[in-house]
């Protein structure tokens, strides 16, 4: 990876076949890294109430570190879809999960293989597909060195983590990314779907990809009169709401899927109260526990990756700047407000457009100890979700 500048006068598409290359090179480098933690953890045989448990439960082998976590309802929900009734009071259940990566689940799943390694199969195929399209963004604004350093800055975020696991944030920074992707060649009605597409999958990053719409728009609008592209913006809600009319449909109540968060898991929006709090006993006790370990070292992530994208949104194309400022604040909007999303690697991952960012602002020789850092963070950071007890969720 020493070599990113192709030779002069060599072939532009043996150039970019070789830069794909490096990109699913390096995203296989960190699955095996996160493969072989796991197995770490697994050698170690743990005991205590791990993997989100609040009690001790026999944890025994890979099969049963690979259900930790929401991992287990995201497979609930491939495998029993939606129950008829709203929860009680304390009752989880799978409303509170959307169906966008549950559906493929299942419908690997179908095809023969068992639940639990078609969860993790579908993670691992879209997490590559997403590191993939992040190269494809910043190749949209950036030299082909620098789209590699973007798409390796991705799948080294300690954050990626979750690209190994059964959860739906490789499913939904692959729509994200794609989602820029299309805006950026106004190619709206594709732009649109694949935002409804994500609202499905997740409502923060279908939100966060609405305003992204309705910023690209007004942009095309304004500079140049094109109309077609409110297209996008049009199309965007479409999932998320149709995800609710299901839960709806389902339950009889038009609040199914709120309800089951909040007497689920208490989660709510309490419009800042939990992340002020959250960094007033971090920087307090920043070495206290895990969790204040693992939540330090996200803020400082986050506010870094936050400068890289003030920093380059100031000299970027509105075209460019516009959108990716506005899907971003809106996810960042979602962590400050939320009681539950709060400051966790994962959640700063669907950040994508400051990955491209930083890739572009940060100096070449910095940049390689950055994400060989990153990764070894991630490795680390899988060993403290699997093996601590009563650590924060990931």
């Amino acid at each position: 990876m020493s070599r990113l500048v192709p030779a002069a006068g060599r072939d532009p598409a043996t150039s970019e076949r070789g830069d794909l290359l490096v990109v699913l090179g390096a995203y296989a480098l960190t699955r095996l890294a996160v493969l072989a933690a796991t197995g770490v953890v697994s050698a170690l045989h743990l005991t205590g109430p791990r993997c989100g448990h609040a009690t001790p439960v026999p944890i025994r082998g890979m099969g049963d570190l690979a259900r930790c976590w929401d991992t287990r309802w995201f497979v609930a929900t491939a495998t029993d879809w939606y129950p008829a009734s709203l929860p009680a009071p304390g009752e989880q259940t799978t409303l509170a999960f959307f169906p966008g990566y549950p559906a493929l689940v299942a419908a690997v799943h179908r095809l023969g293989v068992p639940v639990v390694p078609a969860a993790v199969l579908v993670s691992l195929v879209l997490g590559g597909v997403a590191t993939v399209l992040v190269w494809r963004l910043a190749l949209c604004v950036a030299p082909p060195e620098v789209a590699v350093r973007a798409a390796v800055l991705f799948c080294c975020f300690p954050g990626a983590v979750v690209l190994s696991w059964g959860y739906s944030e490789a499913l939904a920074a692959a729509l994200v990314a794609g989602c820029l992707v299309a805006l950026h060649r106004r190619r709206w009605l594709a732009g649109g779907l694949l935002a409804a597409a994500a609202g499905a999958t997740r409502v923060d990053v279908g939100v966060g990809l609405l305003g992204a719409c309705v910023a690209a728009a007004a942009v095309a609008w304004r500079r140049d009169g094109e109309r077609r592209a409110v297209v996008a913006p049009l199309v965007a809600p479409l999932g998320t709401l149709g995800v609710l009319g299901l839960l709806w449909w389902r339950t009889g109540s038009p609040r199914a899927w709120t309800l089951a968060q909040e007497r689920g898991w208490d989660q709510h929006m309490d419009f800042g109260t939990h992340a002020v709090n959250t960094v007033g006993r971090v920087v307090a006790h920043p070495l206290r526990s895990p969790t204040s370990v693992v939540q330090l070292l996200t803020l400082v992530l986050l506010v870094a990756l936050l400068g890289c994208l003030a920093w380059y949104a100031r000299s970027a194309p509105a075209a460019v700047a516009a959108p990716w400022l506005a899907y971003t604040a809106v996810l960042v909007l979602v962590m400050l407000a939320s009681n539950q999303v709060g400051f966790r690697p994962r959640a700063v991952l669907l950040l994508v457009p400051t990955f491209v960012a930083a890739a572009v602002r940060l100096p070449p020789r910095v940049w390689g100890w950055s994400a060989g850092t990153l990764a070894v963070a991630q490795s680390l950071l899988l060993v403290m979700y699997l093996g601590i007890p009563l650590i924060f969720p990931p």
